[in-house]
C-alpha cells in the first residue's frame, strides 16, 4: 500500500506502480485529488489522475461519496489480490476528514489452484523430456504459499539452472549454486545464457 500527496506526489508514482504492473504485483496506490467542491477549478497543481494510471493498473476504484470509503477500499484490496497487480483507489480530499458509520468488508480470500491433473501430467512429461530444462522462477512462486521451497526441491531433483523474472530476485536463494541470476535487462549473463 502506498499514498501520496495529490499532484507532484502522485505523479512520482507512475514507474512505480508501472514495475508492479508488470512484475504482477498486487498493490493499492491510494491517491487523494483534489476535493470534490473544488476539482476542476485548477487548484495547486491539481491534475486528472485516473488517465495517468489506466494503463498501469488492473483496476481503477474512484470514491465517489464518503459513505462508501469503506465499501471502495475492500473493492479496490480484493482486485489487488484477484488481479495479482496494481489497483488505483482515488479518494477525494475532502473525504480524508469527518466522521462516518462504516461496515468494514471482510477481503475475499482467493484461492488458486496448480492445475488439473491433466495440465500436471503434460508438465511432468515436457520436464522429463526436456534436454536442458531450465526453471524461470518469478512473482507466481513468491506470492504462492512454499514456492520457494518447492522450485528450490525441483531444481536440484532436476540438477538445472533456475534464471529469476525481473524484479523478482527473491523467487530463488541467491546463493543457491543452481542460480543462474535474473532475466532482462541487466540481468546476468548465465540466466541469458541458460535460456538461449
Amino acid at each position: 500500500v502506498c499514498i501520496a500527496q495529490n499532484g507532484p506526489g502522485i505523479s512520482n508514482f507512475v514507474t512505480g506502480v508501472a514495475a508492479a504492473y508488470w512484475a504482477n504485483s498486487p498493490m493499492v496506490a491510494i491517491t487523494p485529488e483534489a476535493g470534490t467542491m473544488t476539482k476542476g477549478h485548477g487548484g495547486f497543481q491539481e491534475c486528472d489522475q485516473l488517465p495517468m494510471f489506466s494503463t498501469i493498473c488492473k483496476e481503477q476504484v474512484h470514491v465517489n461519496n464518503g459513505a462508501r470509503m469503506a465499501e471502495l477500499t475492500g473493492v479496490a484490496f480484493d482486485a489487488a489480490q484477484r488481479e495479482l497487480g496494481p489497483v488505483q483507489l482515488n479518494i477525494p480530499r475532502d473525504f480524508f476528514y469527518g466522521e462516518n458509520q462504516f461496515l468494514v468488508p471482510q477481503p475475499n480470500v482467493i484461492e488458486r489452484s496448480a492445475g488439473g491433473e491433466k495440465s500436471l501430467q503434460g508438465a511432468t512429461e515436457m520436464i522429463r523430456k526436456a534436454k536442458n530444462p531450465v526453471i524461470i522462477s518469478g512473482g507466481g512462486v513468491v506470492q504462492s504459499e512454499g514456492g520457494v521451497e518447492a522450485v528450490k526441491a525441483l531444481a536440484e531433483q532436476l540438477g538445472c539452472p533456475v534464471a529469476s523474472t525481473y524484479l523478482h530476485n527473491d523467487s530463488f536463494p541467491s546463493d543457491h549454486r543452481l542460480w543462474a541470476g535474473p532475466l532482462g535487462y541487466l540481468g546476468s549473463k548465465a540466466a541469458m545464457h541458460a535460456v538461449n
